[in-house]
């Protein structure tokens, strides 16, 4: 982490995704670790990322619950804005955390630090640091981008899961991940195939697609995004069957083929219905970051059936449209 001897840029992110993988399976688990910095990232012998260190960890009262926190406890420099404000927080505490190290480990340089304890807090909460090509200029842009958003002070426009910040970084570097059966990828191939929705698309750009998207399922009842959420990712129904719901009322459905989100990525407002699993579910999670590294060719097929989407959805009743755009 020295400025004049730092890590090659594909080294940092491989285990910037690591973590983030970690973080995810930490966080399902309802664990907040809260003391996410250099020191407590270990790398193996093989190479591997491994978090550890989880003594002032919390666990969170139910998924997506904040937790009060309950004495100022972390290592200052790598705290969000709400842990520093000593503010309930969630496990986006975490991915705010991995964000400053991943900005350290390209760079050699904090992003908040300027001398004392009072200005550190200050920054953290209040100003924006500064893009790492001043620092490193071969970082790319895609980079930038997933390192801003995960230091975001605003915790409803930064990564939502360790997934999606692992989505982004897999979607921008698509050597990460642990190798995948080319059985099961030509399965997935095969029945993203088979869909109405990728009719238009060529067989190398649903393979583009495939490699580069995050394959999800949801049991019957569990929530893929809730109403109110900032996001910019869709998603294509793959298998199962999802519900739509606005206030609280089921206003919809979707089944194989459908595509939901997609005014979130155009538009980056908030969700204005939940998409619930109404049985089990096999989905295709697709994030502006990985769509802007497509070929051409390919974002304009997506382009063309969104907008065949909502033709269709604009013939529907009023209140689907609206609940169906705004997911």
């Amino acid at each position: 982490m020295q400025a004049d001897h730092l890590l090659p840029i594909e080294r940092v992110v491989e285990a910037a995704f690591q973590s983030a993988r970690a973080l995810e399976y930490a966080h399902r688990q309802g664990v907040i670790h809260r003391d996410i910095k250099p020191s407590n990232i270990l790398l193996a012998e093989d190479g591997e990322a491994k978090i550890g260190d989880f003594g002032i960890a919390r666990l969170e009262r139910g998924a997506g619950s904040a937790t009060a926190a309950m004495q100022f406890a972390g290592s200052p420099g790598y705290m969000s804005p709400e842990q520093v404000q000593d503010d309930p927080i969630t496990h986006q505490t975490d991915l705010f955390s991995l964000g400053v190290v991943m900005y350290e480990c390209l760079t050699g340089h904090h992003p908040f630090y300027d001398g004392c304890f009072s200005d550190l807090v200050y920054r953290i909460v209040n100003v924006d640091a500064p893009p790492m090509a001043h620092h490193r200029s071969e970082v790319p842009e895609v980079l930038e981008r997933v390192v801003r958003r995960a230091m975001e002070k605003d915790p409803r426009r930064r990564y939502k899961t360790g997934l999606d910040l692992a989505s982004d970084l897999a979607g921008a570097f698509g050597h990460l991940g642990s190798p995948q059966d080319e059985i099961g990828l030509h399965e997935r191939f095969n029945e993203a195939r088979s869909l109405a929705f990728f009719h238009e698309f060529t067989d190398d750009q649903i393979w583009e697609i495939i490699r580069a998207s995050l394959w999800q399922e949801f049991a019957s009842g569990e929530g893929i995004f809730v109403e109110g959420e900032i996001d910019n990712s869709f998603y294509v129904v793959i298998t199962g069957m999802v519900r739509v719901e606005r206030g609280g009322r089921v206003v919809g459905a979707l089944g194989p083929g459908d595509c939901f989100g997609e005014m979130g990525y155009f538009s980056r407002a908030k969700r204005t219905a939940s998409i619930i699993a109404a049985a089990h579910v096999s989905l295709l999670k697709i994030s502006a970051t990985v769509l802007e590294q497509t070929s051409k060719d390919c974002r304009l097929c997506f382009i063309k059936v969104f907008l065949r989407q909502l033709i269709r959805r604009l013939s529907l009743t009023p209140d689907l449209t609206a609940s169906q755009d705004g997911a």
